[in-house]
Parts: C-alpha cells; sequence; structure tokens
C-alpha cells in the first residue's frame, strides 16, 4: 500500500488575527483545511492512502495501473475510478473500476480415432457451439457395424475449450445367405449374424424326375460353415434310378 504525504500549506488557507485570536495579538489561525484521500480496488483492498490533502487540490493515484484476475468467463481491464476524480472537499475513498470483456474458446469436434472433423475459434463463454456437418461415420469391420450415438462429453454451453468426440453403437453384422435349388432358382434369402451357423427353413427342395432318375435332397454345396460374409448354398440330390 502506497502512502503519500501532501505539505504544501496555501496562503489561502491562512486565517489572519481579524478573526479574533483568543489568545490575543495578530496571530493566524490555521483551519482544519487538510483531508485523506484513499484508492481501493473493487474487492475494497486499500491500495494508496494519500494524507494531508488540501482542500481544492486535485488528488492523483500515483500506484501501477490497478489489475483484476481473469475468471473464465471475463478478462477484465481497469477502466476508472469511481465516484470520478474531483477536486478534494473532504475525505474521499476512490474505488477502481473495469471493463469486461467476454472470454472466446476454441470447441474442437474430433472422431472416434482422434481425426479432428471441425475445429471452431473464438466461441463465446456460456455458448452452446452446433457441428453442422454431415453426421460422423466409423466403418464397419467384418463382424460389426457402426452407428453415431453421441458426442462426449454431452454438448452443452461451453466455459472453455471443449473437445468433443463421436461416439458409436456397436452391433453384429449380418450377412445374407442365398439359398438355390437345383435349377439356379432362389428358394430362400436369409440374413444371418456373423459367427452363426446359418440354417435352412424354407419349403423342402425338389428335383423333377426325368425319364430314369427320381432324386432325393441329400444336402448343400458348398457344406454350410460359420458365417462369415454373404453366401450362397446350392441343394444337392442323389438320383434314384427308375425301376
Amino acid at each position: 500500500m502506497n502512502k503519500k504525504l501532501f505539505l504544501l500549506i496555501p496562503i489561502s488557507l491562512l486565517t489572519l488575527g481579524c478573526q479574533g485570536n483568543p489568545s490575543g495579538g495578530n496571530k493566524p489561525i490555521i483551519h482544519d483545511q487538510y483531508f485523506t484521500v484513499t484508492w481501493t480496488d473493487y474487492n475494497g483492498t486499500v491500495l494508496e492512502v494519500d494524507t494531508n490533502v488540501p482542500r481544492g487540490a486535485t488528488p492523483s493515484y500515483d500506484g501501477e495501473i490497478p489489475t483484476r484476475e481473469s475468471t473464465d468467463q471475463y478478462t477484465y481491464t481497469f477502466a476508472s475510478w469511481s465516484p470520478v476524480i474531483t477536486p478534494v472537499e473532504r475525505d474521499v475513498t476512490y474505488m477502481a473500476t473495469y471493463s469486461a470483456t467476454t472470454n472466446e474458446y476454441t470447441v474442437t469436434w474430433k472422431n472416434y480415432d482422434g481425426e479432428i472433423l471441425l475445429t471452431q475459434e473464438h466461441v463465446p463463454y456460456g455458448t452452446e457451439p452446433y457441428y453442422g456437418l454431415d453426421t460422423p461415420y466409423k466403418p464397419s469391420t467384418v463382424d460389426k457395424s457402426y452407428y453415431f450415438n453421441s458426442w462426449q462429453p454431452a454438448v452443452e454451453r461451453i466455459t472453455g475449450d471443449t473437445v468433443f468426440t463421436a461416439t458409436y453403437d456397436e452391433y453384429t453384422r449380418y450377412y445374407l445367405i442365398t439359398w438355390k435349388n437345383w435349377d439356379n432358382k432362389t428358394l430362400k434369402i436369409s440374413s444371418v449374424a456373423y459367427g452363426s451357423t446359418p440354417v435352412y427353413d424354407g419349403i423342402n427342395p425338389t428335383h423333377v424326375a426325368d425319364e430314369t432318375n427320381t432324386y432325393t435332397f441329400s444336402g448343400w454345396s458348398p457344406e454350410i460353415v460359420t458365417c462369415t460374409g454373404d453366401a450362397t448354398y446350392i441343394a444337392q440330390y442323389t438320383a434314384v434310378p427308375i425301376e
């Protein structure tokens, strides 16, 4: 805290013996014409005290420019003193005032793998950001499919630099299994989950008899295996000679 002492005694402040010195004579009477000026920060912290400031003098603050710590929302810059500085007429306290500027932040949108999809700069504190591009995408694997779910953390009004990351729901991938008869006509198409064993549950396959043989269904070709992709199975028959 700085202190400053004014020692100047203006002649105009001396009242001579014509006002009646109780002890007699013409000795001057000095009236109380000096005041204290206190300078405080916005929170009441005393920054400087000037004592013995003569009436009519305009006070001045001689310390460093006051500063105020920024918050997440605002940056503060010294603006002025309150009340307005005027010539001294009494003890007075001046308080530092500040102008507030809303802080701006950077919002980054990322995909599941860290790829930056969008960067938005100069987003004001308290703004709820919006991702205005196409819905993020995560490619399927041989066994899984992915569908966009949401952003993490949840999108809400920002209070600082923020990174949002796309999250996805995971589903087992399904494939088409086509079942065909001996004449290449489709008997049925099934949707089968990856890793499952296809099962034919359509009408019983049949083969038209010819002049020499009837035909009995004997299985599928190729041999049915666990599903790892689209596949086609063709009905197989055993020929039975006509007697």
